[in-house]
């Protein structure tokens, strides 16, 4: 019986494994590097949607996940993260219930990983895998990954292992010369 037992443990296991989606390691990858200092490896079929100086947006053609990354070079540098979060929410787009921080992931002084939750215009749930990273001070980058509910469950080893795969590869003064870069085009 404690065989029988065990056995359907392991199979129910191994069941709700195959439901989850799997990291980066078990799918073909490439990577994206932007001008902003970093480079980040996402699945092979996620496709570029948009590039716009210090933005980008990639979306999976069939999980119903989007990613966008935006760089803040010459932010405010007293903030702290969670008050940027804050700031951040305050300036989501208009969702039929008030954007809610319904967990904290990470919490460091460089890296901030929230998930929160809102509504589409037609009342679905969507929730944003949002983090901050800061890894000097005044340069931020911001990694929003939007799903829905039951897709987030599915696919937070794959944004976990997307977001471990988040390199800043500048140093401090080629980041100070694109900042300065970038306020001479506004």
């Amino acid at each position: 019986m404690k065989r029988i037992l065990l056995c359907l443990t392991a199979c129910l296991l191994l069941l709700s494994a195959c439901a989850i989606s799997s990291g980066l390691g078990n799918m073909e990858t490439y990577s994206y590097a932007n001008q902003a200092g970093y480079h980040i490896t996402l699945p092979a079929d996620w496709q570029l949607i948009a590039e716009d100086g210090p933005s980008v947006v990639f979306a999976a053609p069939d999980s119903g996940i989007s990613l966008t990354i935006i760089s803040e070079l010459g932010g405010e540098a007293y903030y702290g993260l969670a008050e940027i979060a804050d700031m951040l929410i305050e300036q989501l787009p208009g969702s039929n219930t008030p954007w809610q921080i319904s967990n904290t992931i990470t919490d460091t002084k460089n890296k901030l990983r929230l998930s929160v939750t809102g509504e589409d215009e037609k009342g679905t749930e969507v929730v944003l895998d949002m983090s901050i990273l800061q890894p000097y001070p005044g340069i931020r980058y911001y990694l929003l990954f939007a799903t829905g509910r039951a897709n987030a469950n599915r696919q937070s080893a794959l944004i976990g292992d997307i977001l471990k795969e988040f390199v800043v590869d500048e140093d401090v003064p080629y980041l100070y010369e694109l900042m300065e870069e970038w306020r001479s085009l506004e």
